[in-house]
């Protein structure tokens, strides 16, 4: 049985439309949910009603703990304050007062800022005490500010300058650094350009020197630095270009003969410059003409040291010390100085460093000479395979002439041959046309074509010895022009017009 107010809603639910139909529906699911919910919410609120509990009864227990530390703590603190003396008392309330200050301070200036009232380099006693600006706040309508929010507003405004301070502090860094690459590279810039104009300058003296060596070898007048130069520039690999005569390759050691010691002198003073000059190529060979001229120096200057050392070596020793060094090369005297060096090092008893010191200038001089010597033969050596392979230039050359020679010889007569053959196929003969009458003569030509006319012609004019002699366009002369016929004929005519 339905109850009226059911029968009604059932009733009304069929003058309903759809939409009322799911609002009304949706209306039911959500009280039912909210049923649940309180439900749900009753039991929750039951089973957290435990854990609160507990959560209460150990927050009394941690008061409990911290009141009794507290009063611990104070209680210790009053033990102190009757024990402690006057000086003590006003020493402890001086240092309470200043951690105070110092708390109030970092409250106020930033952490960046170093600074307290007492250690400034401005000697302010006031540093951390907030400047309040009045008539600025109230101009702005920030005079009802705390205290407590300008001093928040003055950290930030200082936080934010830092922030620029730091970040102009970066620009410039940067700057520096970019300013120090360009320095860098300017410099650098500098080196190769300084680089380049210092050999530029070494390839100039040297020039001006060969260009002063080669004036005076041709006016006669030659210096020994200059006969020394015009040697060295024939090298062992690269012959230059020489714009001198040919001259006779001696050792160059002879040039050294017959010198006094002004000359040898001048010599030493002429191959320093030489020295800075030339290439490294030549620098051994510089330095070991250099060697060889100082003994010769010093042979002649008869100076006090080399004459006491003379005295200390006997003569017959000196030329048993020359004679051992005599006709030995490079590597056998390099291995000898070797051998005495280590003698000296070696500080045995009864070793005469003086003697060896003496036999040791000797053998340098030696090994200079040795080098030299060697030197001059590689130089000869080249000269002889540069002589040999111009002579085998020479030789291919005329080769070719000869064979060209030959066969131009060969395709004359060829030629020749050629032609009194094609002059005997011929079916009119020069020597039956001599003979016969005029008519005849026209009848004959007659049956000759171009090619046979022209074979006969050009005998014809052999037996002539008509001048000039016939020839072919090759065997002309250089800048001579050979003109067609046809062609100077019908120019000839056109300018006789246009006259």
């Amino acid at each position: 049985m339905l109850w009226p107010s059911r029968i009604f809603e059932d009733e009304s639910e069929k003058y309903m439309s759809n939409k009322e139909k799911k609002h009304r529906r949706r209306e039911d699911g959500s009280s039912e949910k909210k049923k649940g919910k309180k439900q749900r919410g009753h039991h929750h609120h039951s089973s957290s009603s435990n854990g609160s509990d507990e959560e209460d009864k150990f927050d009394k227990r941690l008061k409990l703990l911290r009141e009794k530390k507290k009063a611990k703590k104070k209680s210790e603190k009053a033990k102190i304050k009757e024990t402690e003396t006057l000086e003590e008392k006003k020493a402890r309330r001086v240092a309470k007062k200043l951690k105070k200050v110092e708390r109030n301070s970092t409250n106020v200036v930033v952490d960046e800022v170093k600074y307290t009232d007492t250690n400034n380099p401005f000697n302010d006693p006031n540093l951390t005490t907030t400047f309040i600006w009045t008539r600025k706040l109230a101009a702005e309508g920030k005079s009802g500010l705390s205290l407590k929010r300008i001093q928040k507003m003055n950290r930030d405004r200082a936080l934010k300058n830092l922030a620029e301070m730091e970040e102009l502090k970066r620009n410039r860094k940067a700057r520096d650094a970019a300013r120090e690459d360009l320095e860098m590279i300017r410099r650098d810039e500098e080196r190769r350009h300084n680089s380049d104009w210092h050999a530029t300058e070494e390839e100039f003296l040297l020039s001006q020197a060969k260009l002063r060596t080669h004036i005076r070898l041709k006016e006669g007048r030659a210096k020994p630095i200059d006969l020394l130069a015009r040697y060295i520039s024939y090298d062992n690999k690269v012959v230059e270009n020489q714009t001198d005569d040919e001259f006779e390759f001696v050792d160059p050691l002879s040039y050294l003969k017959g010198f006094k010691t002004r000359d040898l002198e001048d010599l030493l003073e002429d191959i320093k410059i030489y020295r800075k000059i030339d290439s490294a190529k030549n620098a051994m060979w510089w330095a070991d003409f250099c060697t060889v001229v100082n003994h010769e120096i010093r042979k002649l200057s008869n100076d006090i040291s080399s004459a006491d050392v003379r005295e200390s070596v006997h003569n017959s020793v000196q030329k048993d010390i020359n004679q051992l060094f005599k006709n030995k090369t490079h590597q056998e005297l390099d291995a000898l100085d070797s051998q005495i060096k280590k003698k000296i090092r070696s500080g045995e008893p009864g070793t005469d460093v003086e003697f060896l010191e003496f036999t040791l200038q000797h053998l340098h001089v030696h090994m200079a000479k040795a080098r030299i010597t060697e030197r001059h033969q590689e130089i000869l050596q080249h000269k002889l395979k540069m002589i040999k392979q111009e002579q085998k230039v020479e030789t291919h050359k005329r080769e070719v002439e000869q064979e060209q020679y030959y066969k131009d010889v060969t395709g004359k007569h060829l030629d020749d041959s050629a032609q009194s053959v094609k002059l005997k196929i011929l079916p009119v003969q020069l020597d039956d046309l001599d003979y016969a009458d005029d008519e005849l003569k026209e009848q004959k030509w007659r049956l000759l074509n171009e090619e046979e006319m022209e074979i006969l012609t050009l005998e014809m004019y052999k037996r002539g010895s008509y001048s000039p002699s016939y020839g072919d366009e090759k065997d002309a002369m250089p800048g001579i022009e050979i003109l067609d016929e046809a062609e100077d004929a019908f120019k000839l005519k056109h300018m006789m017009d246009e006259a």
